[in-house]
């Protein structure tokens, strides 16, 4: 099945969603395709991308003027429970060994550190898409690390998971790989390590990763 708009691998977007995720990922093509990625052109670029969510509230100068660093009790809690279960389920690591360094997301003062980090995955990926036999690989632990750092750094105050997952279908696509639904990428990547994140990121790539509550649910009871 093509997820490549999907936010749930069972729940289809609706049109308005899709038609700004068509938008989000043409205006993505040029910027990636046609750009140096640099740190100038990669402010830029989110910064159009998310005035095309059409949000009122994005037609600022420097959409992260808007943006929230503090990540809420109950989602950093339920977060952790999410990714705890997925590394006893799947044999990950010792969940005593889960590296949870975000109470909160990167500092404003951060960001351009952060872009500059992030556009030198995208980098990586367009050099690597760029020769005759691209090791997919490589591809994903910078597509996987792309995702870590951007989510990390939160830099807008709406929309960051549907903009930076429909990057990542994009590039999957390029890849020669299907696209896959978000799921909970987003939940789980401010909670690991990049290291543990990019275990995670390749066993939603190559099987999908369950959504949490009702599986937890159905765990707890057979268990």
């Amino acid at each position: 099945q093509d997820y490549e708009f999907s936010i749930y691998k069972d729940k289809l977007p609706d049109s308005a969603y899709k038609q700004k995720a068509i938008e989000w990922r043409q205006y993505f093509h040029e910027r990636f395709n046609n750009n140096v990625l640099n740190l100038d052109n990669f402010r830029i670029m989110l910064q159009d991308m998310h005035r095309i969510s059409a949000y009122k509230w994005s037609t600022i100068a420097e959409a992260w003027t808007i943006r929230n660093e503090e990540v809420e009790w109950w989602y950093r809690l339920w977060a952790k429970n999410y990714v705890d279960w997925l590394a006893k389920k799947y044999k990950l690591w010792d969940v005593s060994k889960t590296n949870t360094p975000y109470t909160r997301y990167a500092k404003t003062w951060e960001l351009n550190t952060l872009f500059t980090e992030a556009a030198l995955y995208l980098s990586n990926i367009k050099w690597e898409m760029a020769n005759a036999y691209p090791n997919k690989l490589i591809i994903l632990k910078n597509l996987a690390d792309y995702y870590h750092t951007i989510l990390y750094a939160r830099p807008m105050g709406n929309v960051n998971n549907s903009m930076f997952m429909n990057q990542v279908n994009y590039l999957l696509k390029q890849a020669g790989m299907q696209p896959v639904p978000h799921g909970h990428l987003d939940h789980i990547a401010t909670r690991v390590s990049k290291e543990q994140f990019r275990v995670v990121f390749d066993i939603h790539i190559k099987w999908l990763l369950p959504l949490s509550t009702e599986k937890m649910r159905e765990d707890n009871i057979n268990n």
